[in-house]
C-alpha cells in the first residue's frame, strides 16, 4: 500500500528552492497567519512530547518545506503539523509513538476550547478516530518524504550561532540576555530557514541583536565575512524579523 501511495507520488527534483521568489513566496504564506500558528502547534506538541530543541526545529522545518511546496495545501495543515511532530522525532533519534502524538494534539484542542482553562482536563479519543488520525499521520508522512525526495535531515543555525558568539567575545556571563535574545530569534523564524545557509542566519540573528542592543561589532573588516555571510542576505533575514515582531505587537 504504502508503496503503491509513494509511486503515486511525483518527486521534485530540487524541493529546497533558493531563489528570491521563493523568499518571497514563504513569506505572503507566513503573512496569512496559518504558518505561524501551524509552527507553534508544532512547537507546542513537541513540548509537551518532551522532545529536545533540535527536534522541535527539525519538525517545523519539514513542515515549512513541505507547505510551501506546490500542491500542498491539499493536505491539511493538522495533518501535515502531526506528520511532521512523528518524522521529526525520528529523524533526531527520539521517536514518540503515533498514539502519544495524537493524545497531546486532543488535549490541547480540549484545553483550546475550554472556556474555564483551570478546568480542562483530558479524555480518551474513541478507538475509530484514534484510526483515522494514525492513518492521516502514516498517509501525509509518506507524502511529506517523497515531495522533499527523502531529504529531511536538517542542519541547524544554533550550533553555528554559539560558535559564532564565543568567536565575537559574547558568550559570557555578562552577555547572558543578548545571547538568549538571539537564541530566541532562531527560534523564532523557522519558516525563512528553508531558503538560506545556517551560518548566515546565525550571523543575521547577531547582527539583529547587535543593532537592539547597540553593541559595536567589527566592521573592518566585517564581522560576517569571516563566517561567510553576505551583508545583502542578512538585511533580508532583519528585515524577516521586523515584519514578524511587529505583526506580533499587533
Amino acid at each position: 500500500m504504502h508503496s503503491q501511495q509513494i509511486s503515486q507520488l511525483s518527486l521534485d527534483s530540487n524541493p529546497l528552492v533558493t531563489t528570491r521568489s521563493a523568499i518571497l513566496a514563504v513569506r505572503r504564506f507566513a503573512e496569512t497567519g496559518e504558518n505561524l500558528a501551524a509552527t507553534k502547534l508544532v512547537a507546542e506538541i513537541s513540548i509537551l512530547l518532551r522532545l529536545p530543541q533540535t527536534a522541535i526545529a527539525t519538525a517545523q522545518t519539514i513542515f515549512t518545506r513541505f507547505y510551501c511546496l506546490p500542491n500542498a495545501s491539499q493536505y491539511p495543515i493538522k495533518d501535515v503539523v502531526l506528520a511532521s511532530v512523528f518524522l521529526a522525532a525520528k529523524v533526531e533519534e527520539c521517536a514518540r509513538n503515533i498514539k502519544d502524538i495524537v493524545n497531546v494534539y486532543f488535549a490541547i484542542q480540549i484545553f483550546n476550547a475550554s472556556p474555564n482553562k483551570q478546568d480542562a482536563c483530558f479524555t480518551d479519543i474513541p478507538y475509530d478516530t484514534y484510526n483515522e488520525y494514525k492513518d492521516a499521520i502514516i498517509n501525509t508522512e509518506i507524502a511529506i518524504l517523497a515531495r522533499l525526495g527523502f531529504n529531511v535531515n536538517v542542519q541547524h543555525p544554533h550550533g553555528f550561532m554559539v560558535n559564532y558568539l564565543q568567536s565575537l567575545g559574547l558568550a559570557s556571563i555578562e552577555k547572558k540576555e543578548f545571547a538568549q535574545f538571539c537564541w530566541n530569534c532562531l527560534n523564532d523564524m523557522t519558516e525563512i530557514m528553508v531558503y538560506f545557509q545556517p551560518n548566515v542566519i546565525a550571523c543575521a540573528v547577531i547582527y539583529y541583536a547587535a543593532k537592539k542592543y547597540k553593541l559595536a561589532l567589527p566592521v573592518v573588516p566585517p564581522w560576517w565575512e569571516l563566517f561567510d555571510a553576505t551583508l545583502e542576505d542578512i538585511e533580508i533575514l532583519c528585515q524577516h524579523l521586523n515584519a514578524l515582531y511587529l505583526k506580533d505587537k499587533q
